[in-house]
């Protein structure tokens, strides 16, 4: 997968669907602005999510940024035009300055076991 360097909607090397934005697609990618990661998956899987356990992986030598997030801090969506998805809002601290980052968002549900997980390997 090429470096992702503006706000639109990828798919990785599997088909897996994902959105990265700042804004309205198009627009660059900007070091500390909060973003928005959505994981598109199936209904049930959505549904299920009860948690999201999150990666940010940042250049040398900034150690990476991990986050859990309780479905009270995930957007949910079970019918939006694109389809079934997940959304995680990350603050711009976790993205400080410009560099390749990588993005790792593995959906739980109650009982920790993995429903689905979306790696953006360089952003």
């Amino acid at each position: 997968m090429t470096t992702i360097e503006r706000s639109g909607f990828y798919q990785d090397d599997l088909g897996q669907s994902f959105l990265v934005t700042q804004g309205l697609a198009g627009y660059t990618l900007v070091a500390g602005k909060q973003c928005l990661f959505r994981v598109f998956a199936d209904v049930a899987t959505i549904q299920e999510t009860d948690y999201a356990f999150v990666t940010i992986g940042r250049p040398a030598p900034a150690k990476p940024v991990h986050m859990i997030l309780s479905k009270d801090h995930l957007i949910i969506d079970p019918n939006v035009p694109s389809g079934p998805s997940c959304g995680v809002i990350v603050r711009g601290f976790a993205f400080p300055t410009s560099g390749q980052c990588s993005f790792t968002c593995a959906l739980r549900n109650a009982n920790g076991d993995t429903l689905r997980t979306q790696l953006i390997p360089a952003m």
